[in-house]
């Protein structure tokens, strides 16, 4: 059994997959957890608020596109292990959004960066694990709606362990 370190609730968070053409948009990490990795851009839902609006806002905070949404493909249980200790649970709504714009504004989250959507499976290194496989799984195949994920932490390593 796991033990959970301080968070005993898990956060509520909207996960954007911007696409473009055949790209997607993905964010150079600047903060824990998963510094210096790429990921989908993402943030908390606020209170009441509906996912999907959530990663709109997200979205235009983050990047300063105005994208359209597309489709709500699922939701991913994500739990972070550190030393056996759980110190992170997450769970996110995978929203897909769509842009004509290329031109997206830096923001303090980091750096970001459209990847064509083909290549991402070819990127082993240096995205997170759960993004990847969301990527993979809920953007380019028909997979399922929901996920259980579980990722451990070694230092400023993260491996995926489960996504399932």
């Amino acid at each position: 059994m796991t033990r959970h370190k301080i968070k005993p609730q898990p956060l509520s968070v909207a996960v954007c997959a911007i696409m473009r053409r055949n790209q997607i948009l993905l964010l150079k990490r600047t903060k824990d957890p998963y510094r210096g990795y790429w990921s989908l851009p993402a943030g908390k839902i606020k209170y009441g608020e509906p996912a999907r609006e959530a990663a709109l806002r997200e979205t235009f905070e983050e990047t300063g596109l105005a994208a359209r949404f597309v489709n709500h493909l699922g939701v991913v249980s994500e739990r972070l292990i550190k030393n056996d200790l759980l110190v992170g649970h997450f769970i996110m709504h995978l929203v897909k959004l769509a842009t004509d714009i290329e031109t997206v504004v830096e923001s303090h989250e980091g750096q970001l960066r459209w990847f064509p959507v083909d290549e991402i499976g070819a990127r082993k290194n240096r995205i997170i694990g759960s993004d990847k496989a969301m990527i993979e799984k809920m953007i380019l195949q028909d997979g399922k709606a929901h996920y259980e994920c579980l990722i451990e932490q070694d230092g400023a390593h993260h491996t995926l362990r489960i996504f399932e």
